[in-house]
């Protein structure tokens, strides 16, 4: 009998965020099955996974950076001192870059400085420079 594994114990074994782990099932890269809505992992796939990752890791001669982590809505709406309504908003209109995990939006912190730093996203600071006069 087969040993499955869900993402969260996917990833605890493969040492890395569950995210991390979803992101590797929906490219394919690790084998996986969906079971109403949520992945499965055999015990097995996920080592022979975990196998040809450290091969490839030991034959890169340099790491690359591990990508920065996945910030929430709500995360993301305290950094950027806005309200989870506005971030959804920009996210959905494309002007805040953003990535879909099923319902949910992620973003990087280098995203949420690149929405900060386009004078598009400015916010008017009084009534005066609102209405442009």
């Amino acid at each position: 009998m087969e040993h499955w594994l869900d993402a969260r114990d996917a990833a605890e074994f493969l040492n890395c965020a569950r995210l991390t782990v979803l992101e590797y099932a929906r490219a394919g890269r690790l084998r996986g099955t969906k079971v109403k809505g949520q992945w499965r992992f055999t015990l097995r796939d996920v080592e022979v996974f975990a196998e040809r990752r450290a091969t490839a890791a030991s034959q890169t001669p340099v790491m690359p950076e591990s990508p920065e982590p996945y910030m929430s809505v709500n995360q993301a709406a305290a950094y950027l001192a806005l309200s989870t309504e506005s971030v959804y908003r920009a996210a959905t209109t494309g002007r805040l870059r953003g990535k879909k995990f099923g319902r949910n939006w992620r973003f990087r912190r280098s995203w949420l400085d690149e929405f900060l730093e386009d004078p598009i996203n400015a916010i008017p600071t009084t009534r005066n420079a609102a209405r442009g006069a």
